[in-house]
């Protein structure tokens, strides 16, 4: 239970806490399905993530996974808006 108080209070940006966020403000477990034709290869992956994650793009890189085909379906575990700002 600590390490859960920790997580929600821990400042996402300056002063704002994941406890602080209203449920009406937020989704939790927010599944998508995206179309992956044949486009989506650990280099094309890597190459985002040098745009926008910087280190974490080589590890991708080294994932080694055959080019998807068909959809990418999942869940995004929580989407928040605060401020105008999406996190």
């Amino acid at each position: 239970t600590d390490t859960l108080r920790g997580v929600l209070d821990a400042p996402l940006d300056g002063t704002l806490r994941l406890r602080d966020v209203p449920r009406a403000a937020r989704v939790t477990e927010l599944r998508f399905e995206l179309p992956a034709a044949g486009t989506l290869s650990a280099e094309a992956l890597a190459a985002c993530f040098a745009d926008h994650a910087g280190d974490y793009a080589a590890r991708v890189a080294h994932l080694g996974f055959r080019p998807l085909r068909g959809f990418l379906t999942g869940a995004i575990d929580l989407v928040a808006r605060h401020d105008g700002r999406w996190w």
